[in-house]
């Protein structure tokens, strides 16, 4: 039986307490929790619905009675309702079950099982359940493993045949809106076709989970997924962006992410070898991702400056043609959480470029690696690092076997 405790009241099965609801149970039968989270009961964040699963009776189009399990919603203002099936026969009988709930209870995601006996990840406002499909023709099942707080996205696992012949299945994150439909997040670099995520923040921007590697005493290991930089190793994010010293930790699982993706938590193994729960605060940061370094820009091309950060709510961004010692504004009061500018390159030389992205209270700081701005013109290298534009008039057209007189370098 599941327990249901409400202060100041002592614990009691959820079925009592739905009873005392109100709530008409007759041909139901409450499950609590077992593995893979299959037959579930949840809470939503407001306290306001219990979600579940439970076997109910229904009738087949052929006119047979039968019971599956089916997902449930009860609330004091809309009482008890039910998910259905994304079928309703005798063979596949299209039991479904919950896996996770938005903050308000109004949105529920899981899985069901379809008329052709496919398991599909579904989400569930009240109507019938809607399917989410799959990543590709190619696809054994899906399943839901986690929502964002307001329901909007949903985040889950695509199966299908492995490409490594090692490995029968391929287990690849999915991330899904409306708008965009599924779309997979891929593996961590290293790792086996194996990633699953398990929580989301409150935009949906980040996605938290993990993979597993091929071999080692910890083959699972923790990924952070943004649409920026793709999925990467939550070990590798706080010690490069954020300077943390795991000092011996191996992050395994990353179960869950606060709303706005400052606070992670999970499981892992400590520096004495144990099992032992984790959790990082983030707090703000910033890192420019593009131009990378050596990159060679043209001057009027349309170019993408690209960054990251938490924690931040406006910045400026500048350009330097010194290495970052007199910068110019390019834009500034700019949404931080945009990620990205698209920037006309100016009409100017230098080796030694330069793009800083500065949080608008001037509080943080991130600059670029260094790079190249030239056009299709005839230069050469001081020794002080600068360009040096070629004029017939004062260079002349004399090209010797000389260092130089090497145009164009």
């Amino acid at each position: 039986h599941v327990l249901v405790w409400t202060a100041p009241e002592e614990s009691q099965t959820l079925a009592d307490f739905l009873q005392q609801q109100g709530v008409d149970l007759s041909g139901a039968e409450i499950i609590g929790q077992v593995q893979r989270s299959v037959e579930s009961t949840y809470v939503s964040a407001d306290g306001t619905s219990i979600i579940g699963a439970a076997k109910r009776p229904f009738t087949t189009p052929w006119g047979w009675e039968s019971t599956r399990l089916e997902i449930f919603r009860w609330s004091a203002s809309g009482g008890l309702t039910w998910s259905g099936g994304l079928s309703n026969d005798e063979i596949c009988d299209g039991y479904s079950a919950p896996a996770a709930v938005s903050n308000d209870g109004s949105v529920v995601v899981g899985w069901s099982v379809r008329s052709d006996c496919i398991v599909e990840a579904v989400r569930w406002t009240g109507g019938g359940l809607q399917g989410l499909g799959f990543l590709s023709e190619e696809a054994i099942e899906s399943w839901a493993t986690a929502v964002s707080p307001d329901g909007s996205v949903v985040v889950g696992v695509d199966l299908q045949e492995s490409t490594d012949p090692n490995l029968r299945f391929a287990e690849q994150a999915f991330r899904w809106t409306e708008g965009a439909g599924m779309i997979g997040l891929g593996y961590l670099d290293g790792s086996l076709e194996m990633s699953t995520p398990l929580s989301v923040s409150g935009d949906g921007s980040i996605v938290v989970g993990y993979a597993v590697m091929p071999d080692g005493p910890d083959r699972e290991k923790a990924f952070i997924w943004t649409e920026a930089d793709g999925m990467r190793s939550l070990e590798a994010v706080l010690q490069e962006n954020y300077g943390l010293d795991l000092n011996g930790w191996h992050l395994s699982r990353a179960t869950g992410i606060s709303a706005d993706g400052t606070v992670i938590v999970g499981s892992g193994r400590n520096p004495e070898g144990k099992k032992e729960a984790w959790r990082a605060v983030l707090g703000r940061s910033l890192a420019v991702k593009a131009p990378a370094k050596d990159e060679h820009l043209l001057p009027g091309s349309s170019y993408e400056i690209r960054w990251t950060s938490s924690g931040l709510d406006l910045v400026d961004v500048y350009f330097s043609t010194d290495d970052g010692i007199t910068n110019t504004a390019i834009v500034t009061d700019y949404p931080a959480d945009s990620l990205r500018y698209e920037w006309v390159v100016p009409d100017t030389l230098c080796l030694k470029c330069r793009i800083t992205v500065m949080a608008s209270d001037y509080t943080l700081e991130a600059m670029s690696e260094r790079f190249k701005v030239r056009g299709y013109v005839l230069a050469r290298v001081r020794p002080d690092s600068t360009y040096e534009l070629f004029h017939p008039a004062l260079h002349g057209w004399s090209f010797s076997n000389s260092g130089n007189n090497i145009w164009p370098e």
